[in-house]
Parts: structure tokens; sequence; C-alpha cells
């Protein structure tokens, strides 16, 4: 990013630090509606997005997107919800289904429905970061205790019963979380759970 486009996202920051991220999205909500994107449209709304995407560590698309889905839920959007507010076809948004996968492996929108793909929400947790003006971050995946490895297999069974998440994510995602604090004594069964797939996908 250029000094100057870097600049202006600051400027942009510091004019009320205690909402810009608030007033940053509600500024790329209005812009946005039935703008279809144009040029002009993305000038009007430049500072904003690209505060939002560094904020966010997400593409300046994606934080458009991510917007919408703040105005047009935050529960159960779908495509045609981001077709309907940006004035675009529902083929030109479904060109966007990969910057949806992104936001939702960055936990700022979850499926509704893992197998189906069609709608999603904007989880609990980020709307509370939201409401601080904070950003959402993922909970920390290594060096955890027991406490805080059960918490997040916790979340990831909610989201299972909520049918968020697949049983075969759910499987790589403990997987690989066991594997990542061997510190702890009983995650030895990661092992298990390499050689032993099926097995353990009966038990989920």
């Amino acid at each position: 990013m250029s000094h100057d486009l870097r600049q202006g996202a600051i400027t942009f920051a510091a004019s009320n630090i205690k909402t810009a991220l608030l007033r940053a999205i509600e500024h790329v909500v209005e812009v946005s509606k039935n703008s279809k994107l144009k040029a002009e449209s993305k000038a009007e709304m430049a500072n904003e997005v690209r505060y939002i995407a560094e904020r966010y560590g997400i593409t300046e698309r994606q934080a458009i997107l991510f917007c919408v889905c703040m105005e047009r839920g935050p529960r159960r959007v779908d495509y045609d919800d981001l077709a309907h507010h940006l004035d675009l076809s529902k083929i030109r948004i479904l060109r966007y289904a990969s910057d949806i996968d992104a936001l939702v492996h960055r936990r700022l929108l979850r499926y509704r429905d893992a197998k189906e793909e069609d709608d999603f929400d904007v989880p609990v947790p980020v709307i509370r970061s939201l409401k601080h003006n904070e950003v959402y971050e993922q909970p920390k995946r290594t060096g955890l205790d027991c406490s805080e490895l059960f918490d997040l297999l916790r979340e990831w069974f909610d989201d299972l019963n909520n049918s968020a998440i697949t049983p075969g994510d759910l499987w790589d995602e403990i997987s690989n979380l066991l594997m990542d604090n061997k510190h702890i004594s009983f995650t030895g069964s990661a092992r298990y759970m390499r050689e032993e797939p099926t097995k353990i996908e009966k038990i989920v």
C-alpha cells in the first residue's frame, strides 16, 4: 500500500478512535447499497474499506462483503441478500463464494449448515467484539491449558450441533488441536486419531 493510502486510513481511524470501526462499517454499508460496486462507489469508501481490511486481516472485497453481512444479518444471510444490497446479479455474487469461504475460515462468518453452504450468519463473539469497537480474534490454539482446550472443544461441538461444521471438518480440527498441544498429557490420543480415522468419525 502506498504512503498516501495508508495515511488516509490512519487519518480516518484517528478521527474518532472510540467508534472508528463501527463508523467505517456503517459508511461502507451506506455507500455500497445499490452501488453495483462501481469504481466511483469504491473510491468513495476506499479509506474505510482499507481500514476494515487492515484491522481484520482480510482483503478489501472481503471487507465489503463482511459489512453487508453485518447489515443484512447478522442472522441468516444468503447470497440473495448480498445481491439485493449491492444490486448485482446472483451469478455475479456467486463469483465471490471463495471470499465468503475465507471469512468463514477467519471465523467472521459461520455457515448455518456446513453441508449446504448457502446461507451464513455473523457469530455472536464477532458482534460482541464489534460492540466494543474491537476486532474479533480467533482463540489461540497452541500452548493451551486443559480448561482453554475444553472451552474450544465445547465451542466446536456446539457448532456441530448447529450444523455449522461437518463431522469430518470437526475431526480435522480436533486432530490438529491435540497435535499442537502435546504438552497436555492426554493429547497423545492425537496419534490414534490420525491412525484410526474411521473409529473417530463413528464417535463424532
